[in-house]
């Protein structure tokens, strides 16, 4: 793979209680290094920090929160220094398997003290630290595969089944309304799950190509929010530039979520399915961003929307509402690991019809709709 350009990519392995991330960090590192990439594991930091004499009974619970914060930043920070330096060494791609990271913490932390915690941070300093190329949430045993459910694998593992479900349902709402989520159940097989994380991962990565592949459906506005359970809000701005790539549609976004923002640089062509399309994406800074609108497309203007984002059967749906433009209909998304994926539609949206491959209803059309 010696064309391929010395990139760096950040993927996040999380979920609950025994969920196969340590044997899928195994599986997954030989199949990318055989694929030619260079991986690096970032390793957990709460089993870093309590098997070498670090825990919430040498601290305080309270203590120990801070403690893991401060080290998981370090930590990803130094990651991130030693995985450039590599993919500039070697001349080759590079994928930092992360084992957790520093939003694990929200699971795990009073909501008052992970404010406070989030405050003293910086946000600016922290949105950095948010750009991962996928976050995929490996749903515990303990949901669904209760008789592989063991303590045995993890010395520092204590809680029971139903704990370690609490847990689950925990993690994925600290990492909810992030993008690149992505869950795996436990459906079939062990194997079969593993697969269905190299298949999201490999949908991640770009593996032949960096290919978005997304069903979307017009669900009628009077829908009631508490049917959806937890969920996050994201206020999203967005416009179109002009591109110099024959039908490729370049756009900055805004994304904006309890108070902080981060922005985005993205580059969108059509795939060969109707559900998919080839993306590509980076951080852009907020001086870009603003600098950016000068060059807006002639004619387009903003699209600008609340995302509402939930989970329904371990699937990770993101349900937009316009206010600009107005619209009739919300939209609601869901990304697959391929176009052929089975899936199960929150039986509580009203529904309309299903628009994936209608170009009408994406979001450049959205911009440039007069």
């Amino acid at each position: 793979m010696s064309s391929m350009k010395p990139t760096v990519h950040y993927v996040v392995l999380t979920g609950g209680p025994c969920g196969g991330k340590t044997t899928a960090l195994v599986a997954i590192t030989e199949w990318l290094e055989g694929a030619g990439y260079r991986v690096v594991v970032c390793p957990e930091g709460a089993t870093t920090l309590i098997l070498n004499g670090v825990s919430p009974t040498q601290l305080t619970p309270r203590l120990f929160q801070w403690a893991l914060l401060d080290f998981e930043l370090a930590k990803e920070m130094s990651f991130r220094r030693i995985a450039h330096r590599l993919a500039q060494k070697r001349q080759q791609p590079v994928v930092v398997l992360m084992d957790r990271a520093w939003h694990d913490g929200g699971a795990y932390t009073p909501e008052d003290l992970w404010r406070e915690m989030m405050e003293e941070a910086d946000a600016k300093k922290l949105a950095p630290l948010s750009g991962y190329d996928g976050i995929v949430h490996l749903v515990t045993a303990a949901d669904g595969a209760e008789a592989y459910y063991t303590l045995d694998n993890n010395s520092s593992r204590f809680e029971t089944a139903e704990q370690a479900r609490a847990a689950d349902r925990r993690t994925l709402a600290a990492w909810q309304g992030c993008p690149k989520l992505r869950i795996i159940p436990n459906t079939g097989t062990f194997d079969d799950k593993l697969k269905h994380l190299l298949a999201e991962i490999c949908a991640v990565l770009g593996i032949p190509e960096p290919v978005e592949t997304e069903r979307r459906f017009l669900v009628r506005p009077d829908f009631n929010p508490s049917d959806l359970g937890d969920y996050e809000l994201v206020d999203i701005e967005q416009f179109y530039l002009v591109s110099n790539i024959p039908n490729e549609a370049l756009r900055f976004r805004k994304r904006s979520q309890n108070g902080d923002a981060v922005y985005f640089k993205t580059r969108k062509r059509p795939g060969l399915h109707p559900a998919s399309n080839i993306e590509t994406e980076d951080f852009i800074t907020e001086e870009q961003y603003e600098f950016g609108k000068q060059f807006m497309l002639p004619g387009s203007r903003f699209v600008r929307k609340e995302r509402i984002c939930f989970v329904y059967q371990h699937q990770y749906f993101e349900l937009d509402v316009f206010s600009e433009p107005a619209l009739k209909y919300c939209l609601l998304e869901l990304e697959l690991a391929h176009p052929d994926q089975p899936m199960t539609l929150p039986p509580f949206l009203p529904i309309e019809r299903e628009v994936t491959g209608d170009t009408s209803w994406g979001n450049y059309a959205l911009a440039t709709r007069s």
